[in-house]
């Protein structure tokens, strides 16, 4: 008996050191996955929620953990202006990055990276969302590059699948990730997708897209739980240059701004997709 009591509790003690094992790995820096993987230049869009959604242009470069320059478009000036900040980056996991900015409010985000680290949805504490391709044109031909390059409606179609992040708001940590996909009708961009019951969806969604800027990429739309119709809000997408990535963002309709007029993250799934 008393044998059997002493089991039992190194049993527990067994699982115990397990368990902490499993959350430090969640919360903790990854040593086995090298930041350098997600080295080089970086460019894509972006949206910014507090500016009614409007978009842009950005440009990264990333070297050995650290954010060397980042460049945004000036759409009065149609030019790309360097930004003149610096910044670092770590690995959680083979695909999540969290980083900071030199910046004076002292931004924190997140890159969602594809498992091949040519691409990541990117997020950032101000409600920066955005699309990122590495392998960038010379940032100076950037607004041209796009100029040239021709989004249609039914590019969106098809169907896609990655992984989903759910975010605390303030520090921008990653509560959870977990496996999502859509599928997206080519006449008339309807779509159906799945991902966990944590998800701000509630593990699956149905809704409809229309574009909303061509020029960037960017489709808009709604969405609703197909089984519990309280869970419904709009999504927006970011197709990437290549068009074989997705971003997007799921979320629950923003209620009244809290003081200072940013959306609560909280309230949205950011989904990391490819073809």
């Amino acid at each position: 008996m008393v044998y059997e009591m002493k089991k039992a509790k190194l049993s527990n003690l067994f699982v115990a050191i397990i368990f902490t094992f499993v959350i430090s790995g969640c919360l903790h820096d990854d040593d086995s996955v090298s930041v350098n993987i997600i080295n080089g230049t970086w460019f894509g869009v972006e949206q910014d929620v507090n500016d009614n959604g409007a978009s842009g242009i950005i440009s990264f470069s990333i070297l050995d953990g650290k954010i060397t320059s980042v460049s945004r478009q000036d759409s009065g000036l149609m030019t790309m202006v360097d930004q003149n900040l610096v910044g670092t980056v770590a690995a959680n996991t083979k695909s999540i990055f969290p980083y900071d900015l030199s910046d004076t409010t002292n931004t924190v985000g997140g890159l969602y990276v594809d498992t091949a680290s040519s691409h990541y949805t990117f997020l950032d504490d101000k409600f920066r969302f955005g699309v990122m391709q590495k392998g960038a044109p010379d940032v100076d031909t950037l607004i041209d590059f796009y100029g040239n390059l021709v989004f249609i409606n039914n590019d969106v179609a098809g169907s896609w699948s990655g992984f989903s992040v759910n975010v605390k708001n303030a520090p921008m940590i990653v509560v959870n990730n977990f496996n999502s996909q859509v599928t997206i009708d080519i006449d008339t961009l309807v779509f159906s997708g799945t991902d966990s019951a944590t998800s701000v969806t509630g593990g699956s969604f149905d809704g409809n897209l229309s574009p909303s800027n061509l020029v960037n990429g960017i489709y808009t739309g709604t969405w609703m739980n197909p089984d519990d119709n309280t869970k419904t809000g709009d999504v927006t997408v970011i197709l990437g240059p290549d068009k074989t990535f997705l971003s997007a963002r799921f979320c629950l309709a923003f209620g009244a701004p809290n003081g200072n007029g940013v959306p609560n993250i909280e309230l949205c799934t950011f989904a990391s997709w490819n073809k």
